[in-house]
């Protein structure tokens, strides 16, 4: 299981925002699909949710979505967010790579 704290801080570059939350990411067994969860706070005007791969401090390429991207922007006040991510939905350098690569990424 993997686990990290979403904050305006760890953005690139940071911004200041009340926005929060957590992230939790499971592999299954079999290694085919990874779970996640959001929990999300006080965010606004959200229109896409996404991983990114890159060394710490900078922006990488986008390598799977979460959420999005939507037209019309949304306000959280407070919201769980799941889904699953397989191999398919890898997007970008990580295009045709397996969930094992993105799980060595994280």
């Amino acid at each position: 299981m993997f686990f990290t704290k979403l904050r305006g801080r760890n953005e690139v570059p940071p911004v200041e925002t009340d926005a929060r939350g957590e992230a939790f990411f499971k592999l299954s067994q079999d290694e085919l699909s990874l779970k996640f969860k959001l929990d999300l706070f006080d965010i606004e005007d959200v229109v896409v949710a996404h991983l990114h791969i890159g060394a710490k401090g900078t922006n990488g390429p986008v390598v799977a979505f979460l959420f999005g991207p939507i037209t019309n922007p949304v306000s959280i006040e407070c919201a769980t967010l799941t889904g699953i991510i397989t191999q398919e939905d890898l997007v970008g350098p990580l295009a045709g790579q397996t969930l094992a690569t993105l799980v060595n990424e994280i």
